[in-house]
């Protein structure tokens, strides 16, 4: 298994890497897969859930550029 700040990384960087689009709908199930297979190996404890909260944030991140690529804002 994969160390817990390895899969952090790892999980910040592919939904950094994932393109964002319009389409919210496709940008949810895109999310989804990726939250699924980063916190699929990880086990429900109390020294896991900043390791999720790190992983949802950056998944939150994702949805936030599809929602300004969906509303045609190019703000950062």
């Amino acid at each position: 298994m994969t160390s817990i700040p390895a899969r952090i990384h790892n999980a910040q960087r592919a939904f950094k890497r994932l393109q964002p689009t319009a389409d919210m709908d496709q940008a949810m199930v895109r999310s989804g897969r990726l939250l699924d297979r980063y916190m699929a190996e990880l086990p429900v404890s109390n020294q896991t859930l900043t390791a999720r909260a790190r992983i949802t944030e950056a998944a939150d991140q994702y949805i936030q550029r599809c929602r300004r690529k969906h509303t045609g804002s190019n703000a950062a």
